[in-house]
């Protein structure tokens, strides 16, 4: 993004000078992967008919993000990626990206063949400024960084949006489906997945029982209580994607928690 296009987020020209010489920020950071909407639209349509689509794709995600304030700081497609600085809309920055999440999955539905997105948002500290005399605001940290190793997960969990632990919070949206660990923080995390699981179709007992599946899973280091309490989260709901997901990570012996070691 040009330095012209500072204006976007409002106009405080303290805070605008800030960036220009760089500093630290708080950020909200909502990343899109169309990586996977490409190979499943590839299957039934021409390349040149791929490359239309993947356009228009990306057309409405920077639609969607364009309605709040936020940077552009990344369109390496098939990754597009936003920045909210928190000053321009704290308290309620998660809760602003997880709404613009929403509108992005509701515009990709309706594209022909009902294409798919993976989406990531993650809050945090992180550098922010502009590379060069005049070139592109940039913001380099972890929560960038974390955020587009989301929105690249495979759909595991059965949720088109994963939240880090911080925006899950906020927002007060999602499920825990899993924990991780990040460099520097000693304590385990919980992620959290968002859209689409319509309430209806789960238990007021499964959340508590799924719970307590990853607690004897990644703190006791018990699967067979881990892997009882997966099954009886299946006896609920047959279609959970987690809890089938874990069984077979179970059954494979794959049971380390996640970790994002490899983080600025």
């Amino acid at each position: 993004m040009s330095r012209a296009a500072a204006g976007k987020l409002g106009s405080d020209k303290l805070l605008q000078r800030s960036l220009v010489r760089g500093c630290r920020m708080e950020v909200c950071v909502i990343g899109v992967w169309l990586g996977g909407w490409t190979s499943q639209a590839s299957e039934s349509l021409v390349p040149e008919a791929v490359l239309a689509q993947a356009k228009e794709a990306a057309d409405r995600v920077r639609d969607s993000l364009s309605k709040i304030p936020a940077f552009v700081t990344k369109e390496d497609y098939p990754y597009i990626q936003a920045v909210i600085p928190r000053v321009f809309s704290d308290p309620g920055t998660g809760l602003v990206s997880v709404r613009a999440a929403e509108e992005i999955v509701q515009n990709m539905k309706a594209l022909s063949g009902n294409p798919g997105v993976r989406i990531g948002i993650t809050q945090g500290s992180c550098a922010a400024g502009i590379r060069g005399r005049d070139g592109p605001f940039i913001f380099i940290g972890r929560p960038p960084a974390l955020c587009r190793l989301f929105a690249a997960e495979r759909n595991r969990f059965g949720y088109t949006v994963l939240l880090d632990e911080e925006t899950g919070r906020e927002a007060l949206t999602g499920r825990p489906v899993d924990y991780y660990r990040t460099p520097g923080f000693t304590g385990i995390k919980t992620l959290y997945g968002s859209l689409p699981r319509p309430e209806k179709e789960y238990p007021g007992r499964f959340d508590e029982i799924y719970q307590s599946a990853l607690k004897a899973l990644h703190i006791e280091n018990d699967t067979g209580r881990a892997s009882d309490f997966f099954t009886e989260c299946l006896g609920l709901v047959p279609a959970d994607e987690a809890s089938s997901y874990f069984l077979e990570r179970i059954g494979r012996g794959q049971v380390t928690m996640r970790a994002y070691r490899d983080l600025p």
